[in-house]
């Protein structure tokens, strides 16, 4: 009766359902993993913290994931680890991020998020450059490949 409910982050009021969606997160986290069984009391307090994490725009599913992925053996005090877990790894705030800024490659067509000033996506960027064509046939066997070879070298 005499235990501390409080929350680190001022509980608001849950017009938009993020603190009960939070609570549902928290509280089916023992269905992933069997180790991460919260009490309701535990997953209430926690509740405020996950709750932030949706409203800077981290679905269920990321949230899901950051709390249950890679998690320590053995697994002594799940509220600790996941209270650790949503103060710690608590995503920037969606007005503080930088808007994404997407271009299409100029080699492949294909889209891709422009971290400094790309033109081209990161597959065509770290691609081996095209060799010229191997002067040995592929479909040649492997003596006429030595006798080649000891030809050119």
């Amino acid at each position: 009766m005499g235990e501390n409910t409080s929350s680190p982050l001022p509980v608001p009021p849950d017009a938009d359902g993020r603190l009960a969606a939070a609570e549902r997160v928290l509280l089916s986290l023992r269905k992933l993993d069997e180790r991460l069984v919260l009490g309701s009391r535990e997953a209430a307090r926690l509740a405020p913290l996950a709750a932030e994490w949706l409203a800077r725009g981290v679905s269920v599913a990321g949230l899901r994931h950051a709390l249950s992925n890679g998690l320590p053996v053995p697994l002594k005090c799940p509220a600790a680890l996941l209270r650790h877990r949503l103060t710690e790894k608590m995503p920037d705030d969606e007005a503080d991020q930088l808007p994404l800024k997407l271009a299409m490659c100029g080699d492949c067509g294909r889209g891709f998020r422009v971290v400094a000033d790309e033109v081209r996506c990161t597959e065509c960027r770290t691609a081996a450059p095209v060799r010229s064509p191997d002067p040995v046939p592929a479909r040649v066997g492997w003596r006429e490949r030595v006798r080649l070879a000891g030809a050119t070298g």
